[in-house]
């Protein structure tokens, strides 16, 4: 277990703030694709609270993931898992209000990456999210 000094989860650093809420949740999405795309890690239990949020004497964040124990290793994680770590984590972020739909779709368009992201696209990733976000 790695010792994180001064972290919170994620959704209660959320909570805190209002000043980088759009940087946190950018951070958060660039993580996420990190572990999926450059890692081929899915996490399986995806959610703000297993993302904890360091802070240095700057008030720059540092997020780090924890309870890795379950975690599945491919080459690259696959798209329905990689659905299902996104669903769960959407799933967190509604249920506790943290973060809004728009600023969830902000975080799949940055989570999809940079550049220009083709319109269907994003509506495809966005509608498997969504089908499997809600019960």
């Amino acid at each position: 277990t790695l010792a994180v000094p001064n972290a919170l989860g994620l959704d209660h650093d959320l909570a805190r703030r209002c000043n980088d809420r759009q940087e946190l949740i950018c951070a958060t999405a660039r993580l996420v694709r990190d572990l999926h795309v450059n890692l081929g890690l899915a996490h399986g239990d995806l959610k703000p609270a297993n993302i904890l949020v360091s802070r240095d004497d700057s008030d720059a964040p540092t997020l780090v993931p924890i309870d890795l124990e379950g975690i599945a290793r491919e080459k690259k994680a696959t798209r329905d898992r990689r659905v299902t770590d996104l669903s769960r984590l959407a799933r967190s972020f509604l249920r506790k209000r943290s973060v809004s739909r728009t600023e969830f779709l902000r975080f799949l368009l940055t989570y999809l990456g940079p550049g220009p992201v083709d319109r269907e696209a994003w509506k495809l990733w966005w509608q498997r999210v969504a089908r499997a976000t809600l019960p």
